[in-house]
């Protein structure tokens, strides 16, 4: 059996991970059904999702790693929702583009987008993602995302 590429949970405030390449959902508790095998890369996404205490002082980030998960991406702090939505679909597009060759490089040109998006950028690609769900917009700032506290906190770790 297949295993899904990605694994994303949604934050602290979020109940629910997805397996990006089934339509599976799983609970935080579950996640010793990831053990039949690991993904690609797990992506912790925000509120210090990464250092989130798990079982026992075991984190997120490292509950991962040991049921042999190469590669997990993690916040160290809080970060605004939408950023968190326009940084992972940058990252999941660059991924693909580039047929898995480097998460760090990945990473780092979703975050390098991120940081220099232009609002009328951001504001297009919300559309792109949440269509008609009412009014989503970045703040009113020419770079609207251009603060290190909206991307620096991710972190990859593991291999």
């Amino acid at each position: 059996a297949s295993r899904p590429d990605v694994f994303h949970y949604g934050g602290p405030n979020s109940q629910v991970g997805l397996l990006l390449a089934y339509d599976t959902a799983l609970s935080k508790s579950g996640l010793d059904h990831l053990k039949s095998g690991p993904t690609r890369v797990a992506v912790l996404a925000g509120g210090s999702s990464a250092l989130l205490d798990v079982r026992d002082g075991e984190t997120m980030a490292n509950a991962f790693i040991a049921m042999g998960c190469p590669a997990v991406i993690g916040c160290l702090w809080q970060t605004d929702d939408l950023a968190d939505s326009l940084l992972f679909d940058a990252l999941y597009r660059d991924l693909v583009a580039t047929n898995w060759t480097c998460l760090p490089a990945s990473l780092q040109r979703a975050t390098g987008w991120l940081r220099t998006a232009t609002k009328a950028e951001c504001s297009t690609r919300l559309a792109q993602l949440y269509g008609d769900q009412g009014p989503v917009r970045p703040p009113d700032n020419p770079h609207p995302y251009a603060n290190p506290r909206h991307w620096a906190g991710y972190l990859i770790f593991g291999t």
